[in-house]
């Protein structure tokens, strides 16, 4: 039993061409990678993504570690 088409009444051809297209995945504007998540600052500037942006414990870096 052949596949019917999902965005027509027709037998399915394997094109392809029923799936909704993808949307790109959002460009981070600091390191130029795909990402899901942006990170801001106070001011609602993007300081970067998940892959470019790092935390680091406040203690170590204050050197009270």
């Amino acid at each position: 039993m052949a596949m019917t088409c999902v965005s027509v009444t027709r037998e399915c051809d394997g094109c392809m061409s029923c799936l909704p297209e993808q949307q790109p995945s959002p460009i981070c504007p600091v390191c130029d990678k795909e990402t899901d998540t942006f990170y801001f600052d106070k001011g609602d500037e993007i300081v970067g993504c998940s892959e470019c942006v790092s935390t680091k414990d406040a203690w170590e870096v204050a050197g009270c570690a």
